[in-house]
């Protein structure tokens, strides 16, 4: 399960690479577009609905790898039960933020669904950009619950 899981976050961080590539491509087409005058009509669109895409999906890969912010000058400072300590509260504050993140994500989803929401000039509808980022925010959830059970299992009290 913990390859599995690992497996998965490391796919959504590529697809997250990619989807910065898409953007950079986006911007660089739009740029050389508008000095021929031919600009990609919904450029801006497009391009903040992949960043929101692209930064969901790294999250799970750092909180599997334990890339995300850490203070590590202190934290070598404190012995390892009060870090072993430190890494449980954090991990559980992730899991909890994660959860209501995914949460309001779901019924944010579900309004722009019910209420047809579309972008402004292409028209395209704006929950199916929330369906990836429900998926990441499900996996950064397993990628929290894993850990927080290796933190249990493998502590060396």
């Amino acid at each position: 399960m913990d390859k599995l899981i690992r497996k998965f976050s490391e796919i959504f961080a590529i697809l997250g690479g990619l989807s910065l590539v898409l953007i950079v491509t986006i911007t660089c087409l739009n740029v050389i577009g508008r000095k021929v005058n031919l600009p990609i009509p919904g450029d801006i669109e497009l391009i903040e609905l992949f960043i929101c895409i692209s930064i969901f999906f790294f999250l799970p890969y750092c909180q599997a790898t334990r890339s995300n912010i850490k203070i590590v000058i202190f934290s070598k400072l404190f012995p390892y039960k009060l870090n072993k300590c430190l890494d449980f509260s954090s991990t559980i504050f992730f899991l909890l933020f994660s959860c209501l993140l995914l949460w309001r994500m779901f019924l944010g989803g579900l309004d722009f669904y019910k209420y047809n929401e579309t972008t402004m000039v292409l028209n395209i509808p704006k929950f199916i950009f929330f369906f990836p980022i429900i998926l990441s925010l499900f996996l950064l959830i397993c990628v929290c619950l894993l850990e927080l059970f290796s933190i249990f299992l493998f502590s060396n009290d």
